[in-house]
């Protein structure tokens, strides 16, 4: 798939989600919806890896200029963050601990069943 129909995809995708989000009342981005729906199409193999390849390697070599948007809106609304700093490094300590619980419990969990499935 050339670049041009592998941005169509994701153009695609992004409109989608951007019409269910107009009519769907729940508080979820339209960028949300489009990465859910491209995750079901390649889920179901509708969409193979290698008709996107070209279009996410190219996003991942820019993805940290991606983030620079919202570094500037940080340092933009800094006055509402300066009166919330103790909340939001608690919400940030707790939320990076319960991360990496879950992610812990999760790999032992696979490596034990994968284990157990390589002795039978």
């Amino acid at each position: 798939m050339n670049l041009i129909k592998e941005m169509l995809v994701f153009i695609a995708l992004l409109w989608v989600g951007t019409i269910l989000n107009t009519y769907i009342p729940l508080p979820i981005p339209a960028t949300i919806y489009g990465m859910v729906m491209l995750f079901v199409l390649l889920l179901t193999k509708t969409i193979k890896v290698e008709q996107i390849k070209t279009t996410t390697n190219g996003l991942l070599n820019i993805l940290a200029f991606l983030f620079v948007p919202s570094g500037v809106s940080l340092i933009e609304h800094y006055h509402l963050i300066q009166g919330n700093v103790l909340a939001i490094l608690t919400s940030l300590i707790l939320s990076l601990f319960l991360t990496v619980f879950v992610t812990g419990h999760v790999v032992q969990y696979i490596n034990q069943k994968g284990q157990q499935a390589n002795d039978k």
